[in-house]
């Protein structure tokens, strides 16, 4: 028996089409977005970015993996199944972090490879706190005179325009302790193009002392919800000055000029 036709998912651009007797690993289910709701339930929804596209789908499912306070097993069975979106799942237990991998078994047999995860946290009360993503590409290089420069990009379009951040949080410590045990810096972001771009210079330090940072993002409120990023990232201050130019600097000072 010879193949069945391949169809491109990304030849697709109009909406909605109906491939018949296709065979290829359904797309990634790109974009689900991830809710509670007023009844603690989770409410999914889902959109291709290629365009919406279907085959013949007799028989295919939706497939819900979740984990309980730690990531979703994605070897076991699903926790449920569905066949159409929005799909509301059954209720979750409060005071723990649910996470989430919505895959696509199709009618032969294939599943979409993703494992990118949707988390949600259930509080004490049973309502849901949707903190923001955390903060991306952190670095932190000494600048002039025992200052420390950090810079990082929140993304915000990764997160629900309800719920995403307006505001860096920079934890800075010189004396070995976890910086998180000290008040953060609050810095206001500016959002361009789908990034926020933290570029904050601290005030100085005494020469050779380790620097530490956390850096997190927050949605300002009542209350405020903070990004959960624990990483910690480190440097040496130097009273000096850093020692050669930063590359990156350069370039994008570059391009920017011209």
């Amino acid at each position: 028996m010879g193949n069945l036709p391949v169809a491109a998912a990304n030849a697709v651009s109009t909406a909605p089409a109906v491939i018949e007797n296709a065979l290829f690993p359904v797309a990634a289910a790109i974009g689900v977005s991830v809710s509670l709701t007023d009844s603690g339930y989770l409410l999914f929804d889902s959109h291709n970015a290629q365009g919406d596209f279907r085959i013949s789908d007799a028989g295919a499912q939706y497939e819900l993996y979740r984990g309980v306070d730690t990531n979703a097993d994605l070897t076991a069975a699903a926790w449920e199944t569905f066949s159409s979106l929005p799909h509301t799942s059954a209720a979750l237990a409060a005071s723990h972090t649910y996470y989430f991998v919505l895959r696509y078994l199709n009618n032969y047999g294939l599943t979409s490879q993703n494992s990118e995860e949707w988390s949600v946290e259930v509080d004490a009360a049973g309502a849901g706190v949707y903190r923001p993503s955390n903060a991306e590409n952190i670095t932190i290089v000494p600048a002039a005179a025992g200052a420390v420069r950090i810079r990082a990009d929140y993304f915000y379009n990764k997160d629900v325009a309800a719920y995403r951040a307006d505001n860096f949080l920079v934890y800075l410590t010189s004396d070995g302790s976890s910086p998180l045990l000290q008040s953060p810096t609050e810095v206001a972001m500016v959002m361009v193009d789908g990034n926020a771009k933290l570029d904050y210079t601290s005030g100085t330090y005494a020469d050779g002392l380790t620097i530490k940072t956390v850096v997190r993002t927050r949605n300002s409120g009542s209350p405020d919800v903070d990004s959960d990023d624990t990483t910690v990232y480190s440097t040496t201050s130097d009273t000096d000055g850093p020692s050669v130019v930063d590359p990156g600097s350069i370039h994008f000072e570059n391009e920017a000029q011209a």
